[in-house]
C-alpha cells in the first residue's frame, strides 16, 4: 500500500488517473442509455448528463462487482488526519497500477501536407483478425469517395501503417468518418471503444491532445 503522504506537496490526480475515471463515467452514461433505449443522436436532448443519476448507477456496477469478488479500478486519493494517500494495487488487484501509466494513448502524424493539422491516432490492442476487418472497410470508404487515389493515397498509406502498428485514426482529412462512425466503431475492440469515442468527439470539436509522434 502506498505511504501516507505527510510532506507538504499533497498527492495530486495524474493525467492518467483521470482518464480512467473519464473512461468509467463515459461508459456508465452509455450503460444508461442503452436501458433507457435512447439513441445517439437523441441523448443530449432526453438524458443530458447529469453526475447524480451516473454516480448512483456507477457505486451499483461496482458494489455489484465487488459482491462477485470482481475488484475495481476507480482511482481516488484518500485523505484522513494522518494526511493524503493514493489508492493502490491491493485496492483494486490490477496488474500495473493505472497512476503510473502517463503515455498519451493518443499519437500524431504531422509529416507532409498534416505538418500543421496532423492526423490523430489512438492506441488500440488489436488481434489479427480485427485489424484486418478494419484494414478492409477503410479501402472500402476510401473507394466509394469521388476523388481521385493521389488526393487521399498519402492520409490512406499513414492510416495503414498505424493500423498495423495498433492505433485507429480518428481525424482523416479526405474520408467523412463521421458518415461511418457507428459502423467504425462496431470495429473497434469493447475495451476501447468508449475512450475512441470520447476523443473522437473531443477532436471534432476542436480538443488538440497531448501525444507521442
Amino acid at each position: 500500500m502506498d505511504k501516507t503522504r505527510n510532506n507538504n506537496k499533497e498527492p495530486e490526480m495524474t493525467d492518467a488517473m483521470i482518464r480512467q475515471l473519464d473512461l468509467i463515467d463515459n461508459a456508465t452514461y452509455e450503460v444508461c442509455c442503452s436501458y433507457m433505449g435512447i439513441p445517439d443522436g437523441e441523448r443530449e436532448k432526453l438524458f443530458p448528463w447529469n453526475m447524480q443519476i451516473l454516480a448512483e448507477v456507477r457505486e451499483s456496477i461496482i458494489d455489484a462487482l465487488l459482491q462477485f469478488g470482481k475488484l475495481v479500478c476507480y482511482p481516488y486519493i484518500e485523505s484522513d488526519e494522518g494526511g493524503s494517500r493514493y489508492c493502490s494495487q491491493s485496492d483494486c488487484h490490477c496488474e500495473s497500477c493505472v497512476r503510473d501509466d502517463e503515455n498519451s494513448p493518443i499519437l500524431s502524424y504531422a509529416f507532409y501536407e498534416f505538418e500543421q493539422h496532423p492526423l490523430y491516432f489512438m492506441k488500440i490492442r488489436l488481434n489479427t483478425e480485427e485489424r484486418m476487418r478494419l484494414l478492409r472497410q477503410f479501402d472500402v470508404w476510401y473507394g466509394n469517395t469521388d476523388q481521385e487515389t493521389e488526393q487521399y493515397a498519402l492520409e490512406y498509406a499513414a492510416i495503414v501503417r498505424m493500423l498495423l502498428d495498433n492505433a485507429v485514426v480518428l481525424n482523416p482529412k479526405y474520408l467523412a468518418l463521421n458518415e461511418v462512425f457507428d459502423e467504425l466503431l462496431s470495429l473497434i475492440p469493447d475495451s476501447r471503444r468508449a475512450l475512441y469515442r470520447e476523443y473522437f468527439l473531443k477532436i471534432q470539436g476542436g480538443y488538440m491532445p497531448d501525444t507521442e509522434e
